[in-house]
């Protein structure tokens, strides 16, 4: 069996969003849109995962904040990568979630604009796992959703 490296692409505009069990209610204009895009892991057209970054000035601990953040264009620096959903979009690649985030990881250290890395992820023992075993650490803990950060160097 040939193993294969499989790619990140990022601003991917072909996806669907029907294995997003996270945030399935945001559609494909929210997701490609105003300091928003999405990123995927695999091969071009046949991705074994998906994430959505927003690019943010503020850390949103709510869905409302980060539209409200990415949809207004301000004179400040959007410099904080907003992880809001990651999915796995394959039913025989296992661990590509976990190989989307890493390379998400080493993409931003490569990006000057780019400070942090954090998540908007919901309140489930799975996201905890899947973030805390990737090795991000716990930001804060709130009413609807955790952060966590994941270390980028610059």
């Amino acid at each position: 069996m040939e193993i294969k490296l499989l790619e990140l692409f990022d601003s991917v505009t072909d996806f669907t969003i029907e294995k997003d069990i996270v945030r399935p209610e945001y559609d494909r204009n929210f997701r490609i849109g105003s300091n928003r895009e999405v990123f995927g892991w695999g091969e071009e057209s046949n991705y074994a995962s998906l994430c959505c970054i927003a690019y943010c000035s503020e850390i949103p601990t709510t869905m409302k904040e980060l539209e409200d953040d990415t949809s207004i264009i301000s004179p400040h620096k959007s410099d904080i990568a907003i992880a809001y959903t990651i999915w796995n979009n394959s039913d025989t690649v296992k661990g590509a979630g976990r190989s989307l985030i890493l390379a998400l990881q080493e993409y931003f250290s490569f990006d000057r604009n780019i400070m942090r890395l954090v998540t908007l992820s919901p309140l489930t023992e799975m996201a905890k796992k899947f973030h805390l075993s990737n090795g991000a650490k716990l930001l804060q803990t709130n009413s609807e959703s955790y952060n966590f950060e994941y270390k980028i160097s610059n």
